[in-house]
């Protein structure tokens, strides 16, 4: 007589452990890709997007989404901090990329020329005038 096979839920292959869910935070926080977190982690793509579903309920691509913004929010109070702190680096470098700013304005010309008015009555135009 043939040995009965297992029950449900006891056969096949043993369950992979769970990945490191704070490293897969951090990856994510540091903008890794998905296959890069995969990578770190051991764990092939699939089965860590299968985890994550099961784990947070939503597609790892939305993690990855969510897990990365809150990265940039995090370095954007890192730099405000450092701004804070006096680096004038960085102040140089919010001012150009947030608010604008330039080292090397450019020089604005009036669109209209000078005119001179010789003793003939004669209208000469010379050049643009600088503003």
């Amino acid at each position: 007589m043939a040995k009965p096979g297992p029950k449900k839920g006891e056969g096949g292959r043993p369950r992979m452990p769970d990945p490191d869910w704070d490293e897969l935070q951090r990856l994510a926080r540091v903008h890794c890709t998905g296959d890069d977190c995969a990578y770190v982690l051991g764990i092939p793509y699939s089965r860590l997007a299968e985890r994550v579903q099961e784990k947070y309920g939503i597609t790892f691509q939305d993690y990855l989404k969510k897990e990365k913004e809150f990265g940039k929010s995090s370095l954007r109070k890192a730099m405000m901090n450092a701004v804070i702190k006096g680096s004038v680096p960085m102040m140089i470098w919010l001012s150009k990329n947030w608010l604008g700013m330039r080292d090397n304005p450019e020089e604005i010309f009036e669109q209209k020329p000078t005119i001179i008015k010789t003793k003939d009555g004669v209208e000469i135009k010379l050049g643009w005038e600088k503003f």
